[in-house]
């Protein structure tokens, strides 16, 4: 196996076209929580830029680790460089491995976001894992308020490591603002989020809004490996439920572990399609506390952060995924 350098430095590239688990709710105006991390982490390579600022508007990321290996897995935050609460309009469109680095895809919708911020997030763990990329397609979601899933099985003999998941057009283009990225997690071969114990695919979940859509696509991308199987560890709270609020949940894998990657899910419990609105901020790795990792800092969890749009999502629930390895 060959080791990584202790020291991480940040390489950014930024094209233009109860038990081992805490979690937290909170809205964009509350104070950061103090969790003390536990003992290690995992290293984070964190690429930024600002913006999509205008309605509709793109901003594309990739974060890769220092000595150039493939990250075990990656994730994506947008919020405001002001602290203030971020709009409905920010929303995730794409989080995704690129073989060597780590992709992202933030998007607007009808509303401009002055001052808002996108970060990506490579996890670079001390020792490379051999892996194999698996990628998953599925035409839809069709009709308004409606979603679709695509799930990406590991082959026989691997399990999950880490995974991904974006939504776009079926030709290649970009997806409407009304389509959006409300899940991307760990799952069983038929899409069901995995809560503890190890998982044999990667799920990821688009969403429409208010209008139907011909062409749109889901994708799912799952990271497998052979060998030991990480354990994922979950955390799921309540909300968002109000419009235009926000939840955040975090997952933190135990003392003694390796936090390998991460995932995010919001929607109703038992429902195929989100509420309305409902989708992804963030999913990232991350403090114990939900904080959001400085370039090159260990970190031994995982946070998803959910918004509402502008309707109530009553029973809505919001889960954090942590892939963690003894």
């Amino acid at each position: 196996m060959r080791r990584r350098s202790p020291r991480l430095l940040c390489a950014l590239t930024i094209a233009l076209a109860g038990t081992p688990a805490c979690s937290r709710a909170f809205g964009e105006s509350s104070t950061p929580g103090h969790a003390t991390d536990p003992p290690g982490g995992t290293a984070v390579s964190v690429a930024g830029t600002t913006g999509p600022t205008e309605p509709g508007q793109l901003a594309y990321l990739v974060a890769t680790c220092p000595d150039g290996s493939p990250p075990a897995a990656g994730g994506l935050l947008a919020d405001l460089s002001t602290g203030k609460p971020a709009s409905p309009s920010l929303r995730l469109d794409a989080t995704r491995p690129t073989g060597t680095a780590w992709a992202a895809v933030v998007a607007t919708g009808g509303v401009a976001e002055p001052g808002a911020r996108s970060r990506a997030f490579a996890l670079c763990p001390p020792t490379e894992i051999p892996r194999i990329h698996e990628v998953a397609s599925r035409l839809g979601p069709r009709q308004a308020g409606t979603a679709s899933l695509a799930t990406a099985p590991c082959p026989p003999g691997s399990t999950v490591v880490g995974g991904g998941g974006g939504v776009d057009m079926a030709d290649g283009g970009a997806a409407p603002r009304f389509f959006f990225l409300t899940g991307s997690y760990p799952s069983s071969p038929a899409g069901v989020p995995v809560l503890a114990g190890a998982a044999a695919a990667w799920t990821a979940v688009g969403a429409i809004g208010g209008m139907p859509l011909a062409g749109g696509r889901v994708t799912a991308f799952a990271v497998c490996a052979t060998g030991r199987a990480p354990s994922v560890v979950a955390a799921t709270i309540h909300g968002p439920s109000s419009p235009a609020t926000t939840v955040a949940a975090t997952a933190t894998c135990p003392p003694g572990s390796v936090l390998l990657g991460g995932g995010a899910n919001t929607g109703l419990p038992r429902a195929t399609s989100p509420p309305q609105g409902l989708h992804l901020r963030g999913t990232y790795p991350s403090h114990a506390d939900g904080r959001i990792p400085s370039d090159g800092e260990l970190v031994p969890s995982w946070t998803a952060v959910a918004n509402a749009g502008g309707l109530p999502t009553l029973g809505a629930v919001t889960t954090a995924f942590a892939l963690c390895q003894r």
